[in-house]
């Protein structure tokens, strides 16, 4: 509430019109008005000193006579102190249609806004055709990699296969030459050593040589060496060819095992990338998940903002997750305003509001206020809004999201209170001030405003 120094049965002055006498108000800026006419609703005024009573001025003419027209008479009456803002209809449950393209993609075609739909009906058709050459190109990566998958395997199947020729193959047919040297050997030993008794026998009853005999010992001797040869390669077989061969057979495997399964791998991995891009493609055929009435996502933009951003169209790119759609329950609606930082903490969740939309008027509440403002443009400079959402109580008919709704916010109930009109008050070096009519003039007062 607001009191004046002094004001009796005078008449206060509009201040947005001139004063040709001496007393004429300068030229002021009211405070900030959400009313029209009004100071933010109405400003209450407590007259001390004096009666309640008297005329305010709405306007002088150029001559300096107060025209009766333009006064206010200051008297008690009950106070309606509210906050007013547009803001648009929109359903409190949506299920919202969002681009799943990743990377998003353009709008070939759509349902027209605000029409009817039946569960399956398509409702957006998006671009494909990048996705569809992605796919063609991924077709060939994934025909590659599962070439290279299968040689990788058949690779693999052809080393443990070598493993198994050399352990039940190859070896044993080494083991048997081994042996087969080893009784060749013995045998010629044996051969060489009887023919040694029968030259020595020769030798002593002179019919042969000393070299004959000194030749067959030598050939003893030979066989000697060559079955001891014989049995050492049989234990290089058994004891370090085989464990080398066996190390490299598996090391083989095992290379082919790595390779077959990196192969595999790079198969599935190909195989999960051409999947997605097939689900991409699906994405683009956007279907109506339950039946009901198609409304378009466009954003709601400030008032300060100049930019109208990207619009949901044909040929509108859409970014991925960007809702583009919404099927609202046309039985729950809100409206969403942007309310001013310097109204916002005369805001309380639970207050009572009325919404009006082309005309009617719907009861209703406030359900929720932002704690934290509005993405600003660079239009905007330092206004911040906070987002309020008052919900319309009931199931009003024939209301559709999008249209544009004026919300009065109820914020207190003053009673038998003085109030004057905006337009009668004045803020000079942050003091506020009303001029009283006195006979055909105007005096300045000051005023102590209250709640507005």
């Amino acid at each position: 509430m607001a009191t004046t120094s002094d004001i009796r049965e005078e008449s206060v002055v509009r201040t947005d019109t001139g004063l040709s006498d001496g007393h004429a108000p300068p030229n002021a800026v009211p405070t900030e008005s959400s009313g029209a006419g009004w100071l933010i609703a109405l400003v209450a005024l407590v007259l001390v000193g004096g009666g309640v009573g008297g005329a305010a001025y709405y306007a002088s003419n150029q001559t300096g006579e107060t025209n009766k027209n333009e006064l206010y008479a200051v008297a008690k009456r009950d106070l309606l102190v509210s906050v007013t803002e547009d803001g648009n209809l929109e359903s409190a449950a949506n299920v919202d249609i969002k681009c799943r393209v990743e990377g998003g993609s353009t709008i070939l075609k759509i349902v027209e806004d605000g029409s009817r739909v039946n569960e399956g009906d398509v409702l957006v058709e998006l671009d494909s055709s990048q996705l569809e050459e992605q796919i063609t190109q991924q077709r060939i990566a994934v025909n590659k990699a599962q070439a290279s998958m299968v040689q990788a395997e058949k690779d693999l199947a052809v080393a443990v296969i070598s493993k198994q020729e050399y352990l039940e193959g190859t070896f044993r047919q080494d083991v048997q030459n081994a042996d087969a040297q080893i009784t060749i050997a013995m045998e010629n030993l044996r051969t060489a050593e009887n023919t040694l008794e029968h030259v020595k026998r020769m030798f002593r009853k002179g019919y042969v040589s000393k070299l004959q005999r000194e030749s067959q010992e030598f050939a003893v001797k030979t066989a000697k060496l060559e079955l001891e040869s014989a049995k050492i390669a049989k234990e290089v077989l058994e004891k370090y060819t085989k464990a080398k061969m066996l190390e490299d057979l598996q090391a083989k495997i095992d290379a082919a095992r790595t390779r077959a399964s990196s192969e595999k791998e790079a198969y599935e991995l190909e195989k999960s990338k051409l999947k997605r891009l097939e689900e991409q493609l699906e994405n683009c055929i956007i279907k109506a998940p339950q039946s009901g009435m198609v409304v378009y996502a466009n954003e709601q933009r400030s008032r300060f903002s100049s930019s109208q951003g990207p619009s949901i169209e044909e040929g509108a790119t859409v970014r991925e997750r960007q809702t583009i759609l919404r099927l609202p329950d046309l039985s729950r609606m809100q409206v969403k305003v942007n309310v001013h930082e310097s109204k916002v903490d005369k805001l309380e969740v639970g207050m009572r509001a009325i919404t009006t939309i082309q005309g009617r008027q719907f009861p209703g509440e406030v359900v929720s206020i932002a704690s934290q403002p509005e993405a600003t443009s660079f239009w905007q400079g330092n206004v911040k809004e906070y987002a309020t959402i008052v919900k319309i109580e009931g199931s009003p008919k024939d209301l559709k999201p999008g249209m544009t709704a004026s919300v009065e916010i109820q914020v207190n109930y003053l009673k038998d209170v003085i109030a004057v009109p905006v337009s009668c008050v004045v803020e000079i070096g942050g003091k506020h001030f009303a001029w009283i009519k006195e006979g055909d003039t105007a005096v300045k007062r000051r005023l102590r405003l209250g709640e507005s």
